[in-house]
């Protein structure tokens, strides 16, 4: 369900128009007072309508503002906002800024606020405006105590059903797993590769290591989706065996690497995990080696393991970037990238076209991944992969959330996914 804003219908908003119209200014006084000890957005029940709730985001205006626009997936995300949905209304001639929506319970969603920002199209600003100044004035709502920091810092909307982050927390009780950088280079790798390894604290779990993880995007598993700490959770309480990770950069260039490379790939089945399973003393059964990454890391966990089922026999395809494809018009297949807006989907076409292997898939998607501006999105995209891999037999465990294309989904959803694909 994509969430819609419904007007003037916050029961808090609703009394504090009549409270305004009667008191005055104490009335927006003694608002403000009661949102500090809150917190924003304001989250009220919704009658007749028990899996949903009414969320109003709210700006106080302490400098003069023509109006506040708000930056979220929830609104299909800033780059194809509509503006009649994401300006906040003022209540009178007040200081009070606010917007009512209708959204799901299990909502989680990230969001900045803009003041005074200029109503352009993204798409069309390049001719108007330099797309930093677009935005120049967004900042997290200084209501909203919960924020997300990655490549910026925005705020946090929870609802009480969406999945929790329980799992990637620290616990000092639990015994943490050791994290250093691959000693080996690998020649089918390119020479600005990275390779990370995660083994399991001494203390974790009985016996060996039984269980090898490979998974893509150094930096952002192991600092933004937390996956070390997850492990070292999912173990300890013995929700996974002892596990082994390594976190791989096959280049420093991500969209070569990871729209499935040919090279990459084969170096990291038949280089990477052949070494990783030598010095580290683990089975090489496929089936206790699993692959995984998010959005292109997805896509490339996918494309690894329907190409090697002889060595992964599980794939872990968080938010897949299924709409991308290889650009096959140029001279070697795998030259260059592009976003396919036709839609054509390719290694869902090749999986679809080709023989079943002995693979299972595990794939969870936001549906906030929708529409941009008419070109295929991640949610189509995914769904006509799980199309896909169910009509063909395979064994599927897909799953969608409330939620957009952010880490902080990703780590509430992992755990899940590795307990089913690591057991």
């Amino acid at each position: 369900m994509i969430p819609r804003p419904i007007g003037f219908v916050s029961p808090r908003i609703a009394q504090l128009e009549k409270d305004y119209q009667n008191l005055g200014e104490p009335a927006i006084a003694a608002f403000w007072d009661d949102i500090a000890q809150l917190g924003t957005p304001l989250v009220e029940a919704s009658e007749g309508r028990p899996d949903q709730s009414l969320a109003t985001f709210l700006w106080k205006a302490e400098l003069p503002v023509t109006h506040v626009v708000i930056l979220s997936e929830l609104l299909h995300g800033w780059w194809w906002n509509s503006y009649s949905d994401s300006c906040l209304l003022r209540l009178a001639d007040s200081n009070v800024y606010y917007r009512t929506f209708l959204v799901p319970n299990d909502l989680c969603c990230l969001y900045k606020l803009v003041p005074n920002m200029p109503l352009i199209h993204p798409a069309d600003a390049e001719d108007k405006i330099d797309l930093v100044d677009l935005v120049a004035t967004a900042v997290a709502d200084p209501l909203n105590k919960h924020t997300e920091t990655d490549w910026t810092t925005r705020s946090v909307l929870r609802l009480p059903n969406a999945p929790d982050e329980r799992w990637a927390e620290r616990n000092p009780q639990t015994p943490q797993g050791s994290l250093f950088d691959c000693p080996q280079a690998f020649s089918g790798l390119s020479t600005t590769q990275r390779l990370r390894i995660y083994l399991p604290g001494k203390t974790a779990g009985a016996g060996k290591i039984e269980r090898l993880l490979v998974m893509f995007d150094v930096d952002t598993s192991i600092n933004d989706v937390r996956v070390p700490v997850i492990a070292d959770n999912l173990i300890a309480a013995g929700r996974i065996p002892p596990t082994a990770i390594v976190f791989i950069d096959p280049s420093d260039d991500r969209a070569v690497s990871l729209i499935c490379s040919t090279s990459a790939a084969q170096a990291i089945a038949y280089e990477v995990v052949p070494w990783m399973r030598d010095t580290y003393g683990l089975t090489n059964r496929p089936e206790d080696t699993v692959v995984a990454g998010g959005s292109l890391g997805g896509l490339m966990a996918l494309y690894v393991g329907f190409n090697y089922p002889d060595v992964f026999g599980t794939v872990v395809s968080q938010a897949g970037g299924f709409m991308f494809s290889p650009e096959r018009a140029m001279g070697s297949d795998w030259d260059h990238v592009m976003f396919d807006e036709a839609g054509n989907d390719w290694l869902t076409q090749q999986i679809a076209s080709k023989p079943v292997v002995p693979i299972r898939v595990a794939m969870d998607i936001g549906t906030l991944e929708h529409k941009r501006d008419g070109i295929m999105h991640g949610l189509i995209a995914n769904r006509h992969m799980r199309d896909v891999l169910t009509a063909k037999g395979y064994p599927l465990r897909y799953r969608e959330y409330c939620g957009g294309h952010q880490y902080i989904h990703w780590r509430a959803t992992l755990p899940d996914s590795l307990i089913w694909a690591l057991n």
